[in-house]
C-alpha cells in the first residue's frame, strides 16, 4: 500500500536507490569530518556548509525555473524542521564528533531507525505492527549491548560526546517525520531550500564568531583539508539532504530510516582484510554509518590504519597506482616516486620464483 505522494513500485525503487547512495556518502562523512576538525573549527563548519547549501538550493531553483516558497506563507510550518534537522543535528553532530570516534558515534546511529519508527507513529499516525514493535525492542537492546561491548559506558572518555551525537540523531529522527508531510506536499526542492533559508538566523549566534576567529589562509590547512571541507559541503550535506529529501517523497519516513541505517556484517578477519587493502593501496578504510555489526576490536583496527595513513601522507606518499599485472595475485603499489611490486601468495618459507608482465602508465601534468 503506497502513501499518498507515492506512484508505485518504480517510484518506490528510486526512493530507495537514493537513501542507500545516501547512506554511503554519510558513511565516509564520519572520518572525513573527524579529520576535518583536526584543522577547522567545528561551529566554523557548520557555517559554511549550512551557508554555501543555502545558496545552492536557492540557486537550483532559479535554474530549474521553480517558484520559491513564500517565506511569509510557511515559516510556521518550515520552522521546526528547521531548528531539529539543521541547526540542533548539524551543531550538535559535529561538536559531539570532536569529543567521540567515528565508531561510536556509528554506534549511536544504530538507535535513529528506532526514535523515526515511534516519531513517526506519534506525529504521522503510521501504523506499525506487532512484528515492527518488536523488532524495535530487539533492535534496542541490540544496540545497547553492542555499545556497551564496543566500549560505550557511562565512565566512557567518550560519554559526552556519545550523549551530543546521539541527540543529534534523536534532532534528525524528528526531522525526518516533520519533514514528510512538507516534502509531499511542495517537493524536496522547495522543502530544502526554504528550510536552509530559515535556518540560517538560528545558526549564526553560534558559529559567526568561530568562523570570523577560523585562520582561513596559510599552512595551518592542508590540501586534504580542503578537500575534507569540500566532501563535507558537496556530499555529505547537499548531495545527501537532496538524496534524503527525495526517499522521503517515495518511502515512509521509517523506511528511510532503516535504509540509512545499512551496514553489512563483517568478521574481525574481514575487517582486517579490509584495512590491509586500504592501507595497502593508500586509501581511507572507512564504514557506513551503521558498525554495529562488527566485531568491537574493528573500531581499533581503523583508527590504527588512519594513523599510518596519516604518517605516510605528511611525509609525501602519492596514494595513486597506475600499474597492473595479468596476474590477479600480483599487487604493485605506487610509493614516493618508486614502484614496488608484492605478490600477495608471498610467504616466508615461500622462495618459488616467478614471472609477470608489468605495465605502468604515467600522467603528465
Amino acid at each position: 500500500m503506497t502513501q499518498p505522494g507515492d506512484r508505485g513500485s518504480g517510484h518506490e525503487a528510486r526512493g530507495a536507490a537514493a537513501i542507500s547512495v545516501a547512506a554511503l556518502l554519510w558513511g565516509f562523512n564520519y572520518v572525513n569530518t573527524k579529520f576535518a576538525l583536526g584543522q577547522f573549527d567545528p561551529f566554523a563548519l557548520t557555517l559554511v556548509r549550512v551557508a554555501v547549501s543555502t545558496l545552492f538550493f536557492r540557486f537550483a531553483l532559479i535554474l530549474a525555473r521553480k517558484r520559491p516558497l513564500k517565506f511569509r506563507e510557511h515559516w510556521r510550518s518550515f520552522l521546526l524542521p528547521s531548528i531539529f534537522g539543521i541547526v540542533g543535528a548539524q551543531l550538535l553532530w559535529v561538536y559531539g564528533l570532536e569529543f567521540t570516534t567515528p565508531s561510536h558515534s556509528a554506534l549511536m546511529f544504530t538507535l535513529m531507525p528506532i526514535m523515526t519508527a515511534i516519531l513517526a507513529a506519534v506525529i504521522l499516525g503510521e501504523r506499525l505492527s506487532l512484528l515492527q514493535y518488536a523488532g524495535i525492542v530487539v533492535a534496542f537492546a541490540g544496540a545497547v549491548t553492542l555499545a556497551t561491548e564496543g566500549g560505550i559506558s557511562f565512565a566512557s572518555d567518550y560519554l559526552y560526546g556519545d550523549l551530543m551525537t546521539l541527540a543529534a540523531f534523536f534532532c534528525f529522527a524528528l526531522y525526518t517525520v516533520l519533514s514528510k508531510p512538507l516534502v509531499l506536499r511542495h517537493g524536496p526542492n522547495r522543502v530544502l531550500a526554504l528550510n536552509y533559508l530559515i535556518s540560517l538566523p538560528f545558526l549564526l549566534p553560534f558559529t559567526l564568531l568561530p568562523a570570523l576567529e577560523q585562520s582561513w589562509a596559510g599552512d595551518g590547512i592542508t590540501p586534504l583539508g580542503w578537500g575534507a571541507l569540500a566532501y563535507l559541503v558537496l556530499f555529505a550535506t547537499i548531495g545527501t539532504s537532496h538524496l534524503h529529501q527525495y526517499s522521503l517523497k517515495h518511502l515512509p519516513s521509517t523506511t528511510v530510516a532503516v535504509f540509512a541505517n545499512l551496514q553489512p556484517d563483517l568478521t574481525l578477519e574481514q575487517v582486517q582484510e579490509y584495512a590491509n587493502r586500504a592501507l595497502f593501496y593508500g586509501m581511507m578504510p572507512v564504514t557506513a554509518p551503521n558498525t554495529a555489526g562488527w566485531p568491537p576490536e574493528a573500531s581499533q583496527i581503523l583508527t590504527d590504519t588512519h594513523q599510518v595513513l596519516f604518517q605516510f601522507w605528511s611525509t609525501g606518499w602519492e596514494p595513486v597506482t597506475h600499474a597492473w599485472t595479468e596476474n590477479e595475485d600480483v599487487w604493485v603499489e605506487r610509493f614516493g616516486s618508486g614502484f614496488q611490486v608484492l605478490d600477495s601468495r608471498f610467504q616466508v618459507d615461500d622462495l618459488k620464483p616467478r614471472t609477470w608482465s608489468l605495465e605502468l602508465c604515467f600522467a603528465v601534468h
